[in-house]
């Protein structure tokens, strides 16, 4: 009974040290503690993309228990060709933005997306909602033409640009043909079946064309797509007895290399023809280039520059100058053009020593010695001229090889001698120069041509 008795008091004693324990297992207030986790949810049940688009979805974490570890985030359902991404993808904070992308052909419908959170410690969170993936629009394309109206002359052909505007992101070739052509007139496409945005139409008028006014039908036709046209509005006119002819003037220019040289271009229009003439140049040297002001001439003439490297190739060439014209045979002229090294020249002065009275004047003569094809002009001018003598050069901008210098000198010029310096310039070129030597002398007499002022030559001996 002894025995019974010590067995009671033992469980006892067990017990009341069982519930003071439980008793400690609470916070400071007295409350029970809270179990440290988190919770996962999603701000939209439903979000949508596009092919080819983009879709959001927050995902809120909700902490508790003093819980701040890092939840790892993955999503899984996801349709073929979505992808998604976590920012961030281990959140420390309180959500996470998923981006959901999907591919252009992205499997169009509805899907479940489950988004899991996992941390250490913890057990697997997950939340769920519904992705909606929109049917892509379908692709397509238009064809314009431009110019929509157009006027061709019997034997000759007219062109236009077929646009082709493509949508939803088709890109394959458009198949182009042409229907309600007038009896004699060709259609040609380039390219005949275009992947890019354009095609050029060239319709052709034989020298039997039906005449009048026809629509032309444009068709594009692409694999899987509806025919698309467009309407062109072809005017087929008799051939015109009109023309043009062309001609150069000057017909022959010598180019120095790093100069230019020009050319009139004289059309002459026959028959009423009164339209724009195009112009190109062709057989230009190497390092040779060409302009036409204007290119697309309405008037009787364009001026033709030809320009020349300072490598242009050395020689003569015959350029070809060449006018198109819608409804016109094509016509030509040739243009004798010789490519020359840089030239230069030098100057000398006959007689080299002048004297002259005050009063009076006296002459000499500046000869151009020009070199290396040189042939422009060169401008010419004197300094060092004594106070009251004046000088004048006939001509002052020579292009031949000779001006005559006319020094005069004044009632009170100043007496003595000088050296006159004669300058020569010429485009391109550095400066020439060569000397006279001038004396203005009270005595009658000369060393060379003096002549009074009022007419009349003056000569003696000084004395």
């Amino acid at each position: 009974m002894r025995v019974g008795m010590l067995e009671v008091t033992r469980l006892m004693s067990a017990l009341v040290v069982g519930v003071m324990v439980a008793a400690c297992k609470h916070n400071d207030d007295g409350t029970q503690p809270t179990t440290q986790t988190y919770t996962l949810a999603v701000a939209n049940g439903t979000v949508t993309a596009a092919p080819g688009g983009t879709a959001t979805q927050i995902v809120n974490i909700t902490r508790t228990g003093g819980f701040a570890g890092a939840v790892a985030l993955t999503a899984s359902g996801l349709p073929t060709g979505v992808t998604a991404a976590f920012d961030p993808q281990s959140a420390t904070g309180n959500s996470s933005t998923l981006t959901l992308t999907a591919a252009s052909n992205a499997a169009p419908g509805n899907a479940t997306i489950t988004v899991k959170g996992t941390a250490t410690g913890q057990t697997e969170k997950t939340a769920t909602f519904q992705l909606t993936v929109n049917a892509g629009t379908a692709g397509g394309f238009t064809v314009a033409a431009n110019p929509a109206t157009l006027i061709v002359q019997q034997g000759a052909p007219v062109t236009s640009t077929v646009t082709i505007t493509r949508t939803g992101g088709f890109a394959g070739a458009v198949t182009l043909t042409a229907t309600g052509l007038p009896n004699g007139v060709t259609a040609a496409f380039d390219p005949a079946a275009p992947t890019t945005n354009s095609s050029t139409l060239t319709l052709t008028a034989s020298a039997t064309a039906a005449t009048g006014v026809a629509t032309v039908t444009i068709h594009g036709n692409a694999t899987g797509l509806t025919e698309q046209t467009t309407a062109l509005a072809l005017t087929v006119n008799a051939a015109s007895a009109g023309g043009f002819t062309l001609e150069m003037n000057p017909a022959a220019l010598t180019v120095i290399q790093g100069l230019s040289a020009t050319s009139t271009v004289s059309i002459t229009r026959t028959g009423g023809f009164a339209g724009s003439v195009n112009l190109t140049a062709t057989g230009l040297p190497n390092g040779v280039t060409a302009a036409f002001n204007p290119t697309d001439a309405t008037g009787a003439t364009s001026t033709l520059t030809l320009t020349a490297s300072a490598t242009a190739a050395i020689g003569a060439a015959t350029v070809t100058i060449r006018g198109t014209s819608q409804g016109q045979t094509d016509q030509t002229t040739t243009l004798a053009l010789t490519v020359n090294i840089p030239g230069s020249f030098s100057l000398t002065v006959d007689p080299k020593t002048l004297t002259i009275q005050p009063g009076m004047n006296g002459t000499a003569t500046v000869t151009i010695t020009r070199t290396g094809g040189f042939a422009g002009a060169v401008t010419l001018s004197a300094t060092g001229l004594p106070n009251g003598v004046t000088a004048t050069f006939d001509p002052a901008a020579p292009t031949t090889d000779q001006s005559t210098l006319t020094l005069t000198a004044s009632a009170t010029a100043a007496v003595g001698s000088a050296s006159v310096v004669i300058h020569g310039n010429g485009t391109g070129l550095g400066e020439h120069t060569t000397t006279i030597t001038l004396t203005v002398s009270t005595a009658s007499g000369s060393s060379g041509n003096a002549r009074s002022s009022t007419g009349g030559f003056s000569t003696g001996s000084s004395p």
